[in-house]
C-alpha cells in the first residue's frame, strides 16, 4: 500500500490501520435518543516507538458549501461528547480535514 511506504519513510510511523468509507462509519445515539451516523473519508491509526495515534480524515473537494461542511464539524463534536469512540478505544482520534486549495480552507474559516 502506497500509504504504509510513506508513512514509514518519514519518522518510523507504521500504519496499524486503515479502514475506508463505509466501513469506517461510526454509529452512535445523539441527544434525542435516535442513532445517528458519522461517516469519515477515512479512519487510520498509526504507530511510531513511543505512541499510538488514531485520525480521523475527511476529504473536503470544495464541492461542499461551507455550512453543511460546518455541520459535519458539529457531528465530530456530538460523537465526540457521546463518549462511544472513547468507550471502544480508549481515545478520540484526531480529526484532519484536507482541503484542495487553501481558498478553501481559508472560505471555512471565515465561516
Amino acid at each position: 500500500m502506497q500509504l504504509t511506504l510513506i508513512l514509514e519513510k518519514h519518522n518510523n510511523v507504521e500504519l496499524l490501520k486503515a479502514e475506508l468509507e463505509p466501513n469506517c462509519w461510526k454509529s452512535y445515539v445523539a441527544d434525542s435518543g435516535a442513532v445517528v451516523y458519522l461517516k469519515p473519508d477515512l479512519y487510520i491509526v498509526t504507530t511510531t516507538d513511543d505512541y499510538e495515534d488514531h485520525w480521523f480524515f475527511e476529504i473536503d473537494l470544495a464541492t461542499e458549501s461551507p455550512s453543511r461542511v460546518i455541520r459535519k464539524c458539529q457531528q465530530y463534536y456530538h460523537y465526540y461528547q457521546s463518549g462511544t469512540e472513547q468507550r471502544n478505544s480508549g481515545v478520540f482520534p484526531l480529526v484532519v480535514w484536507i482541503t484542495p486549495k487553501r481558498a478553501s480552507t481559508a472560505r471555512l474559516l471565515r465561516y
